[in-house]
């Protein structure tokens, strides 16, 4: 940033637009207070972040760089198996079949889009690939690996078309932030799908299931006793009659009710289904809209400015404002941040243990057929979550996989295309993903069995990675913050986002008084430029 501001004091700084980050920043602006918004990178969401396909590949290779403390971990490639002078020649002739694959689609392509798509990404990607394939030193048929690299290039060419969610979550119908956007009015920025389908894993049959999703849906569903059907529907009903004992329930069920009683409540309100899905990405696309709420209300926003340190009154040990690398210095009374902006001077001591977070696998393929279940939809739609409990069967014995499948509807990759992400919890940071890779094949066999012409899919590309869950209020127990910088937590392997509205709704609370309303109704003359 070469412009400098004038003004540098503020009643509130955030740092980091991660999605409790941009709440909080928006919902302050909103209720008067003068906010200053930064974040070290060049775009929206942080740990949250939307990547098309070209900023995809420059994550995964800034990943690469980054040492095992990071907060996001990407699985390393094995480069150490073919020698430098077999690598060059393969090179050679990558490019060459890279020149025609271009000169196919030169009319699209300017020579500067070509330098911008290939320089460095395919010279990076070519080499991990080619040197990933081959474990000897012996004549490597390049054919394979050329066909994957004329895959990268029009996947390159397409780039903008993708909305890949390193986050991917949805929201229930009623839940706290649906409501939040609708009576604040910042869900007129964004953009949403119901989410209508619902799978599970059925472990006797091998396959995924389409959960009843409504009172017909259950009584013409072949897979259960209609005795079991009335006693179902028994429950159900018993769910969403609030006036209940909760005491005569156990301890464990309690969670399980509210749970249910949430999804019931949800279900019908603008769908078939209990979840929306936001279009272009998730927890990326509500952040950018609560920016656009706290820019409106006069919030100031500086991108790709890094912090060189905070400043701290040796009186009071309070933070009283930052310093950015350029040289600028802003105060405020309150900070807001990220767990990746804190101070490593903040750190606790070597003999205080700091090992309890917790890690999440991730992963997305994007195939050219939708996966099995969304084949046999008369409508089309390939939009859907799946649960596949713990099981022997595919690999996951002690922990649930979540399964979230999008498409061009949802603006997440181009036609003919789908994606599906997958999640797990991870405890041990050193595991691979290695669970979400065993189930590729069965994603496969499912297209294969439910296609007309029964032939599997192709995996067009496919990413997995590793995300750590750190706590904020972990942090805080440990860490020597001051009293008045507020953490926000990283994301969670929940499939929503309403542990972390909650989160900023508490930080909010830490910044004004109890009177003060949380994100109140939109006012009629607001603008929105």
């Amino acid at each position: 940033m070469t412009d400098k501001l004038e003004d540098t004091s503020f009643d509130i700084i955030v740092l980091g637009t991660g999605l409790v980050e941009s709440i909080v920043a928006g919902s302050l602006a909103r209720s008067g207070k003068k906010v200053l918004h930064l974040d070290s990178n060049q775009h929206y969401g942080s740990g949250w972040s939307v990547f098309n396909f070209k900023n995809l590949l420059d994550w995964e290779q800034q990943l690469k760089n980054k040492d095992d403390s990071a907060s996001t971990q990407e699985q390393q490639v094995d480069v150490s198996t073919l020698e430098n002078n077999t690598t060059d020649t393969i090179l050679k002739a990558i490019k060459d079949t890279l020149s025609s694959s271009l000169k196919h689609h030169a009319s699209e392509l300017s020579p500067s889009d070509v330098e911008t798509y290939l320089q460095p990404s395919i010279d990076q990607h070519a080499r991990l690939l080619l040197m990933n394939k081959s474990e000897s030193k012996q004549i490597y048929d390049v054919t394979p690996a050329l066909s994957q690299l004329n895959h990268l290039v029009v996947a390159l060419k397409l780039s903008r078309h993708y909305n890949l969610d390193t986050t991917p979550k949805i929201l229930p119908s009623r839940g706290d932030l649906v409501e939040i956007l609708i009576r604040s009015g910042v869900g007129r920025y964004m953009e949403f799908k119901s989410v209508d389908d619902m799978y599970v894993f059925d472990h006797d049959d091998h396959r995924l299931e389409k959960v009843p999703g409504s009172k017909e849906d259950i009584f013409v569903n072949k897979s259960i006793s209609l005795i079991d059907k009335r006693k179902l529907m028994k429950f159900l009903k018993f769910t969403v009659d609030e006036e209940k004992d909760m005491e005569l329930l156990k301890v464990s069920a309690p969670i399980g009710f509210e749970r249910t009683q949430s999804f019931m409540k949800s279900m019908g309100r603008f769908g078939k289904g209990a979840y929306l899905c936001t279009l272009y990405g998730g927890g990326s696309e509500i952040s950018q809209a609560f920016c656009r709420i706290c820019a409106v209300y006069g919030g100031v926003y500086i991108l790709g400015q890094p912090l060189s340190r905070y400043i701290i009154d040796e009186e009071t040990s309070k933070c009283t404002g930052v310093a950015t690398t350029d040289g600028q210095v802003f105060t405020a009374s309150h900070i807001i941040s990220g767990l990746d902006y804190l101070s490593p001077k903040w750190e606790p001591s070597s003999d205080v243990t700091d090992d309890e977070s917790s890690w999440i696998s991730r992963g997305f393929l994007v195939t050219n057929k939708p996966p099995g279940p969304f084949n046999q939809t008369n409508d089309g739609q390939s939009l859907g979550i799946s649960i596949i409990p713990p099981n022997d069967t595919l690999g996951n014995k002690d922990d649930l996989i979540y399964m979230l499948n999008q498409s061009s509807e949802t603006m997440a990759c181009p036609k003919n295309q789908f994606v599906t992400y997958l999640w797990t919890p991870s405890n041990d940071p050193t595991k691979e993903t290695t669970t979400l890779k065993d189930i590729k094949p069965f994603l496969l066999q499912q297209q294969r069995s439910t296609d007309e012409d029964h032939q599997e899919g192709k995996v067009i590309f496919e990413v997995y990675y590793k995300q750590r869950i750190r706590s904020s209020q972990h942090i805080v127990d440990r860490w020597n913050i001051p009293d008045n910088v507020y953490v926000c937590s990283d994301p969670d392997a929940s499939v929503d986002f309403e542990q972390a509205t909650k989160e900023a709704r508490s930080i909010f609370y830490r910044c004004v008084t109890e009177d003060v309303e949380f994100m109140p109704p939109a006012e009629e003359a607001e603008g929105d430029d």
